[in-house]
């Protein structure tokens, strides 16, 4: 089971109580539920998001309460990216250490000489309640420009993985710069200069104590948090050759995942053995969900989603359907039509 912290759903609790609407009562969910351990299941969270959509009168009510939380709310990773050396590198450490605080969310960094991007998947369970959890973390992510280089008016791209809402106007209203409806994530991209930008709070003493209490709570929640970071690499690069028109971004083997994450390929190898695992199966389990979404989407033939993974040989993404799915991907297609409830991810 997912855990996040309590504190995130406490605060929409008591938000939408100000507002005249009592989300407890509307999901069922117990006081007891959201103060016992300090962590709830992450599943609460889109409940209670749901329930207040359904409750509220206010089509833009997840900006307002995001402008309301800041990055101040977000614990020692909120501390750590806000006392980063640079905006660059406080989303850096976002992007790392964010699952701790919402697990429903994986965040990776696209970085080339001329752009920067800060780009966001979220997990099925989320589907439903997606663009108000965007919202809720543009609103995140605008707090930390704010903060690292004083003003808000900057120049960005931002992209939004659905069909402009009827509320669009509110992302004009809050969003600087170019705003984009119906991409394959959410995501920010600015110039890597503005990324590279020092920040006026870094306190390098205040960051590595950060640090240090962050990968504790990611070594507690997640026990495999190697692993994770290595299916992050795999991951952005399958992510990257989705989005381009025609994918040129290499499927990263074993040498460029332990550059991407400092470390030696026998290094890396020892890890994976450590935690009783090994490359292929990590890359496999990344595959597996990224089969499932394109499938899901319904806009791919299987000839394309194999060229979309990287197999230019569809016989080479046959045997790679077997070995993960024990079917053909026309099989495969066909089951998840049938009983697409077996495929949850």
């Amino acid at each position: 089971m997912n855990l996040m912290p309590a504190a995130y759903a406490l605060s929409l609790v008591e938000y939408a109580r100000q507002q005249q609407i009592d989300l407890l009562k509307a999901t069922g969910i117990s006081e007891a539920e959201l103060h016992e351990g300090g962590y709830i299941a992450s599943s609460l969270y889109p409940r209670l998001m749901s329930a207040y959509d359904a409750q509220s009168a206010d089509p833009g009510w997840s900006f307002r309460f995001g402008s309301k939380l800041g990055m101040g709310a977000h614990g020692a990773v909120g501390v750590m990216a806000l006392s980063a050396a640079t905006l660059g590198e406080g989303f850096a450490l976002l992007a790392r250490y964010l699952r701790t605080r919402t697990p429903f969310l994986t965040a990776w960094i696209v970085r080339t000489e001329e752009t920067f991007t800060f780009e966001l998947t979220h997990v099925s369970e989320m589907q439903a309640v997606q663009e108000r959890a965007s919202e809720l973390m543009s609103m995140v992510i605008l707090d930390l420009i704010a903060s690292a280089i004083g003003r808000r008016d900057v120049s960005c791209h931002w992209y939004f993985p659905y069909d402009a809402p009827a509320w669009a106007d509110e992302y004009r209203q809050y969003l600087p710069g170019r705003i984009t409806f119906g991409g394959n994530t959410c995501r920010i991209t600015m110039a890597t200069s503005l990324a590279d930008t020092p920040s006026l709070l870094r306190d390098d003493s205040l960051r590595e104590a950060a640090e240090r209490r962050s990968r504790v709570t990611l070594n507690t929640l997640f026990a495999d948090s190697e692993v994770e970071d290595v299916r992050l690499v795999f991951r952005s690069a399958f992510e990257k050759r989705i989005r381009e028109e025609t994918p040129v971004t290499p499927i990263p083997r074993v040498e460029e995942v332990a550059e991407t994450l400092g470390v030696s390929p026998r290094t890396l190898m020892r890890r994976l053995k450590r935690a009783e695992t090994n490359l292929q199966t990590v890359k496999d389990s990344v595959m597996r969900y990224q089969v499932t979404e394109l499938i899901r989407r319904g806009h791919y033939t299987a000839s394309e989603i194999a060229g979309r993974l990287g197999y230019e040989n569809p016989g080479n993404f046959t045997r790679a359907c077997k070995r993960m799915f024990g079917l053909t991907p026309q099989a495969l297609v066909a089951r998840m039509k049938a009983s697409p409830e077996d495929f949850e991810t």
